[in-house]
């Protein structure tokens, strides 16, 4: 184990196995060393310095003690990038935040691209899950984007599994999809007006709901 400056470890996303940084564990990890707590090192690539377990870490770590202090880091030797995917799938998936179906299907993709069967078995081993769960998460997981490759989906737009997404689609995937089933926040908005919980003080909740009127209201009229 050895000392750096937190700084210096990179954080590249093509290896980062979750769907997305989640800044309520952030939010706690900083709660705790600012109580005293005293975290286990990252893990990071020797040569190339990107970190492979701990990004939450590492983040945490720099908004509380600052740029230019230490944090304790296992290095590891990696021959490829998918030596660092695999390490770094296997290195979340034994602690920390659960992983979602997103992000199981982001691993077992790389896995797709790397280009072996005995790859998604490696990977499967990784994520603690069989060989019949990978095979049900790549055929109601996975779309095709503009570009012809395999990519994962939300449970969101799951009704689009196995087509071809539009440029809108996928930007609605990645960037702007909760991971709910739309019938269940349809219902969830619906139980709100129902018990009169909606806040209605909200301006921006308000504008919200007038250009939802707008958009189902024009929908309607292309159906009927």
């Amino acid at each position: 184990m050895e000392k750096i400056k937190a700084v210096m470890l990179i954080m590249n996303y093509d290896i980062y196995p979750r769907s997305e940084i989640n800044k309520q564990k952030i939010a706690d990890y900083k709660e705790a060393l600012r109580s005293g707590v005293v975290f286990p090192p990252v893990i990071a690539d020797r040569k190339t310095k990107e970190a492979i377990d701990g990004f939450h870490r590492i983040k945490s770590f720099i908004a509380v003690k600052g740029e230019t202090a230490e944090i304790n880091v296992e290095f590891r030797d990696y021959k490829n990038i998918w030596e660092q995917r695999l390490d770094a799938a296997r290195s979340n998936s034994g602690h920390g935040m659960q992983y979602d179906h997103y992000s199981q299907t982001r691993c077992l993709i790389w896995a797709i691209e790397h280009g072996e069967e005995k790859d998604k078995e490696e990977m499967a081993s990784a994520l603690n899950i069989t060989l019949e769960r990978v095979e049900k998460l790549i055929g109601t997981k996975t779309a095709i984007d503009q570009d012809d490759k395999i990519i994962p989906i939300k449970r969101t737009i799951r009704h689009l599994a196995g087509t071809k997404l539009t440029s809108e689609q996928i930007i609605f995937n990645e960037k702007e999809a909760s991971g709910k089933e739309l019938l269940k926040i349809a219902n969830e908005l619906i139980n709100g007006f129902k018990r009169d919980a909606i806040d209605w003080g909200n301006q921006q909740l308000v504008d919200a709901l007038k250009e939802l009127r707008n958009l189902l209201q024009n929908k309607i009229r292309e159906v009927s």
